[in-house]
């Protein structure tokens, strides 16, 4: 729900990701749902009856977290204190 180009390839292709008939729950997740309004827009649009689960984490970790993906995947090159002051 937060990938535009994913999105527009329907709920067929959405649904594709759920096939595992071992399993009576699946679902996904990204923290993007929780901020991005558009999200929670079209899981509502998608289904209005939808029950969500929320974990929240410590903010810190969280962050921590957040920067070390980044840090690994190339994606920053400054360091975690840099990088938490800045956003």
């Amino acid at each position: 729900f937060d990938e535009e180009s994913n999105f527009k390839l329907g709920y067929d292709h959405y649904h594709s990701f759920f096939q595992r008939k071992e399993h009576k729950i699946i679902g996904e997740k990204t923290p993007a749902y929780s901020y991005q309004r558009y999200c929670i827009d079209r899981i509502y649009d998608y289904n209005p009856d939808i029950k969500l689960i929320y974990f929240l984490r410590n903010p810190i970790t969280r962050a921590f977290s957040e920067w070390n993906m980044y840090k690994t995947t190339g994606r920053i090159k400054i360091d975690f204190l840099t990088y938490f002051k800045k956003y």
